[in-house]
């Protein structure tokens, strides 16, 4: 009895290892790293932001994109001294990267643009809704997630204090 116990709970640790993500999308952890194509055609990878003050991702669809444009210039602008850089992650699934890239190129977004087109990065970092953010420092270790607006200024600002 004792080690058909014994069995059942090292076969559930097993499975559950498997289940959750390498690095969970979480608070103080390392982001979960990721590799995606931009709208040239090109795979970009998460490492290549590395290094930077800060990091903010924004998992976001095409259609957000001119609604979000003003707030995202105005965030990027007042960072950008700082060593702040905004990279936009497009989660609109099935729909041609061309098309989408247009949407993106009409909203005017002056940051990088990463396409999730399958949304297995939108699933490793749980991301529910949209736009959700995320602030990573230099070596990604997640310091904010959430949406933009006051939240993300004060965890931005609390963070680049911090640092050395």
């Amino acid at each position: 009895m004792l080690t058909t116990i014994v069995l059942s709970m090292l076969l559930l640790a097993d499975a559950q290892q498997r289940v959750e993500p390498e690095f969970p999308a979480r608070l103080g952890n390392r982001a979960p790293p990721f590799s995606l194509y931009d709208a040239a055609g090109r795979a970009r990878h998460l490492s290549e932001f590395e290094g930077h003050a800060g990091l903010v991702v924004v998992f976001m669809k095409a259609e957000q994109a001119a609604a979000q444009r003003r707030t995202l210039t105005r965030l990027a602008c007042a960072y950008a001294k700082r060593d702040v850089v905004f990279l936009a992650v497009d989660v609109t699934e099935y729909v041609p990267r061309a098309r989408l890239a247009r949407q993106y190129a009409a909203a005017a977004l002056d940051m990088p643009l990463l396409f999730d087109e399958e949304g297995t990065v939108a699933r490793r970092y749980e991301i529910r809704g949209t736009p959700t953010v995320f602030l990573l420092d230099k070596i990604s270790v997640i310091h904010y997630r959430g949406e933009l607006g006051k939240a993300l200024r004060r965890a931005l600002d609390e963070m680049l204090a911090k640092r050395p």
